[in-house]
Formats: C-alpha cells, structure tokens, sequence
C-alpha cells in the first residue's frame, strides 16, 4: 500500500472513529475547545487488543483492517502500545531466527514508508537494550554501530516515545505502528549469513566470514575511496585500474594457496541491499562484478535484496568493487545532469536508464579484458596449473549457490532506447579505465 493510500486510510478511520465518539458524548454535543483527543476511550483487554493489531495489519479483508483500525483508535492507548510493543519485538525476534540482519530489519520498514523505518530502529534498539553484547557476532555489532541506533535501554514505552517526539496525532502514529506489525509479521525467511543475537559463543554452524581486515584488500579499499573522492578523471582511472589488477591477482594467489595447502575453507555469502531507481540495472551490474570475481550474485526481487557467494576474499572484493562503480556511475550520471537545466534530455527517466544500462555494460567488457590478461600471465607463472584450480573453486561455488536457492531462472533488465544515454553511458564506463593497457598508468604518481 503506498503512503497516500495509507494516509487516506488513516483519515477515514479517523474521521468515522470521530462520527463515533462524537454520538457517544454527550447526546452528540462537543464543547467548545474540545479536542477529540480529548474523548473518553474504550476499555480493551490485552488479548483484543492484540488481535486488532494483527488484524489490522495483515488481514486479507480491507474492509476488516480498516473495521480494527477504527477500534484501536478508539481504545485505551496504553493498552494499545504495550501489545503493539510486544507484538512487534516477539516479530523482530522472529526475524533473527529467520536469517534477517538489523540493517535489513530496519530497511524493510524504511521501504515501506520512512517513519515505519524509524520505529524498526527503535523496535530493534529495544530488543538489543536486554541482550548481552557479548553474545553478538563481530558482524552483527558493527552493523549495530553502522546503524546509530536510538538510545534506548526499555523494552516499553519506545512507541509512546515516537509519538511524542514527533508530535504526531493518534492516528498517524498508529498507522506506523500497523505498518511496522505488517512488516515483521509478513516478512519471508532469508538465508542465515550471521549467527541470531545470543548464539555468539554457542556450536551454531555459519559460513566463515569474507575475509575484510586482508592487508591487499585493505589498499584495495584505499584505491576505490580515492577513485570515488577525486574529481580529477586521470586519479580515477588510475585508482581504480590499480585496485582491479591488485584484486584479480590476489585472488589467484589465493586460489593457488586454497588448492595446495588443502584447506577446508567453503564459499561464504553476505547480502546487498539494491533499491530503486534502477534497482534491475543495479543489480545487473552486481552481477558482472560478482561474475568477474568468481563470484555468483542471487536477486531477490521482493525484499530488494543480493545474495553474493564466493570464497571470502571474493565476496569481499565483489561488495567493494560494486559500492565504488555505483558510486562513480551515479558521479558521471549528475554530472550529465548538472550541464543542462529542469527538464533536459539528460534529467529523463530515459536518458538515465539507458546511461546506467550502458556503463553496465561497458564494465562488463573492462572487467573481462582485465581478468582474462591477469589470467593468463598468472598461468604461465603457474605452469598450467591454474585453470584446474579456479574451476575447482567454481565448482564449489555453484554446488552452494545451488544447495541455497535450488533452481535459479534468469529475468531480462530494460533499459537501452536513448542513444544518447547509450552513448554517455559507455563513455563514463571507458573512463574508468579497467582494461590491462592502463595499468602502467597506475604505478605512476597521482596528483
């Protein structure tokens, strides 16, 4: 249900919910200054208080959610809020057995309307205040600290709490509260990637992490923060040339390693939250980084959500890589934009879709190039030993991606019917320079 949609809800309910209360008072009499607000609410027991809240949130009948909606309005709030609360921490609970992470759970009800998102990050701070840090995953509490959640140490009164902090009438904030309800009770189950809150310490079988503290990965990610923050086109492409070549060879190094060392390291998985516009070319796009990093990228269309498998230093050169070309593709696209004024070519959903369409493209081809010629002089050093390796390794990964998701079928992406857009697109993609013949350029000073 879109936001104008829920709000027109909200005032109906409101408007025959005060029809209601007005008949009631009174003979239908209201003196003067009296605020609705102000009327006498209804008796609720905790029980039909927390079948309204469900009912109202997820009912296939909408005749039936807006018939709760308007009790819940007209019943005591106190009540209300400490089901509604209970309601939506047993969900969130839910959530972390069912494979979800607290920047999902909070994303997933930023997608639905921008204050729902903001009692998800409430809701999952209450649910943090009575557990132990020490029982969280290293992963799970850094997406905590990434997340600067609301402070809060009660698992009561949150809701009560956002009301009065943003000054919202009942009505309005008991719609977020419906949503928020809807949205944990409605969510399907992901993949677990991280070990639930409290199992940190317990035999809980998860993949091992994609490997981040790598000291070639960590000035991997160096260059691609340099290539995103200059605006000088020659330090770009240079920085990002280099962290291409540093990332195909490193990952070959390990590949050799993994094979004559046998080591028992399996794929791992993280997930990419892709949003719209454009979320289908993003996700493309994910897809040929994921593919040129020996890699498999899964899209989830209905929670707007990647699944990346890959050995550790793969998934973790994958994430990296992606971020840092969406970061300049998006860049290059403003910067189409900035040279023409409201209402230009270049502003057009069309123009865009076509530009971002192309880069997809072009990156696709820099990548192949790159990787194919560091490949290449990487066999020669081996001796031929090699491609036995990587396809061992590709093997491995696609019997996970298999063991994960079964069956996969593949979806065509639009895009690509303004030529200009074509024609900007490929051009911003040719200057991030990813092909072999520029690497030279890297190992040269910048600036």
């Amino acid at each position: 249900m879109g936001t104008r949609n829920r709000q027109r809800r909200a005032a109906k309910a409101k408007r025959r919910a005060r029809q209601h209360t007005t008949h009631r008072h009174h003979g239908g009499a209201r003196s003067s200054g009296q605020s609705w607000f102000d009327e006498p609410t209804q008796p609720l027991q905790r029980d039909i208080a927390t079948g309204l809240l469900r009912t109202a949130a997820v009912h296939p009948d909408a005749r039936r959610r807006l018939q709760a909606f308007e009790a819940l309005l007209v019943g005591d709030p106190a009540v209300v809020d400490r089901e509604a609360e209970g309601l939506i921490l047993v969900g969130v609970a839910g959530l972390w057995d069912n494979g979800w992470q607290p920047t999902e759970v909070v994303r997933l009800g930023r997608r639905t309307d921008a204050r729902i998102g903001r009692l998800m990050a409430l809701a999952v701070a209450a649910d943090h205040a009575r557990r132990d840090p020490a029982t969280l995953h290293p992963r799970w509490a850094a997406q905590l600290d990434e997340l600067a959640l609301p402070a809060t140490d009660a698992a009561t009164g949150w809701i009560a709490g956002l009301r009065r902090a943003e000054s919202l009438d009942r009505a309005t904030y008991l719609l977020a509260v419906v949503g928020a309800i809807g949205a944990v009770l409605s969510a399907g189950p992901l993949h677990r990637v991280l070990p639930p809150p409290g199992s940190a310490g317990q035999r809980v079988r998860v993949e091992s992490s994609p490997t981040v503290d790598d000291p070639i990965l960590v000035k991997v990610r160096a260059l691609l923060a340099q290539a995103e923050s200059t605006t000088f086109e020659a330090e770009a492409e240079a920085f990002t040339a280099k962290a291409q070549e540093l990332m195909a060879r490193h990952a070959i190094d390990a590949a050799l390693l993994w094979a004559s060392t046998e080591r028992d390291e399996r794929p791992t998985t993280i997930r990419i939250s892709i949003d719209d516009p454009y979320a289908c070319i993003k996700t493309l796009l994910l897809q040929h980084v994921a593919r040129h990093s020996r890699c498999t990228a899964v899209w989830d269309d209905r929670h707007g959500l990647s699944t990346v498998v890959g050995f550790g230093s793969d998934v973790a050169s994958t994430e990296m890589l992606y971020t840092s070309l969406l970061v300049q593709s998006q860049a290059a696209m403003r910067a189409e934009g900035a040279k023409a004024g409201p209402g230009a070519r270049t502003r057009s959903r069309g123009f865009r879709s076509s530009f971002l369409m192309a880069f997809t493209h072009r990156i696709d081809g820099r990548l192949a190039e790159i990787n194919e010629a560091v490949e290449q002089a990487a066999a020669v050093e081996s001796s031929d030993a090699l491609l036995p390796v990587l396809a061992s390794r590709h093997d491995a990964v696609t019997d996970r991606v298999t063991e994960l998701f079964g069956t996969l079928r593949s979806v065509a992406v639009s895009g690509g019917s303004d030529a200009a857009g074509w024609a900007r697109g490929t051009l911003a993609a040719d200057l991030a320079k990813l092909n072999a013949a520029d690497l030279a350029r890297a190992d040269e000073p910048v600036g």
